[in-house]
């Protein structure tokens, strides 16, 4: 029996985000496993294993991993359709001088403006994070925490790198993470978070 469908997805969107959606930029196989971290490493490789049988990516015997054109379509083709389903543009949240999508918190007429970088990918998944919180079936306790903490990584995103800054935003999206699990709403944005990690990561490689 292949591995769940979003745990898949999820280690071929981190490499996606590394090989910078092209084949020839190779990545070492730890380095996804440690932005993706949520399973054990023997789940990680058998899915990496499962994509390189699929012929998602290719995986030599040094543990570097390379995105296929397969692989490549087959990211960006889900992103498509999220990006479709999700609704993230109908509604009134400022984002960069874009709707991404309105959050109410604290009240019906009190909106929670977010302001993200200039990085296309983590604007689109912070936009999709927001859309999942203020669509969820969640008390507003809940909802409040976690727009503070969405808010809290987005700030260490728009301040200057620095390794204690890198190290703190890791942190945050963990909290962040455990706290969609609290809530059940950690398949639903499963899709996103990826961005989010490779984000700080791709940062932490220029400094």
């Amino acid at each position: 029996m292949k591995s769940d469908s979003n745990l898949r997805y999820r280690v071929l969107s981190v490499l996606h985000s590394f090989c910078k959606g092209t084949t020839s930029q190779p990545v070492i196989a730890y380095k996804v496993a440690q932005v993706v971290n949520i399973m054990p490493a023997e789940q990680f490789i058998k899915i990496v294993m499962e994509l390189n049988d699929d012929l998602l990516v290719i995986l030599n015997n040094q543990g570097a991993l390379w995105m296929t054109p397969l692989g490549i379509e087959e990211v960006e083709n889900r992103r498509n359709q999220q990006n479709t389903t999700s609704g993230i543009t109908q509604n009134t949240t400022n984002i960069h001088g874009s709707n991404y999508g309105g959050i109410q918190q604290g009240g019906q007429n009190n909106t929670q403006n977010i302001t993200v970088t200039n990085n296309p990918e983590f604007d689109k998944a912070i936009a999709g994070i927001l859309e999942v919180i203020k669509s969820a079936s969640i008390n507003n306790e809940d909802k409040e925490e976690l727009l503070a903490d969405v808010k809290a990584i987005n700030n260490l995103a728009l301040k200057e790198p620095s390794p204690n800054l890198i190290e703190r935003a890791k942190s945050r999206i963990n909290l962040l993470e455990a706290s969609f699990k609290a809530v059940d709403l950690a398949i639903k944005v499963a899709p996103y978070m990826p961005q989010i990690y490779a984000f700080f990561e791709n940062l932490s490689q220029r400094m």
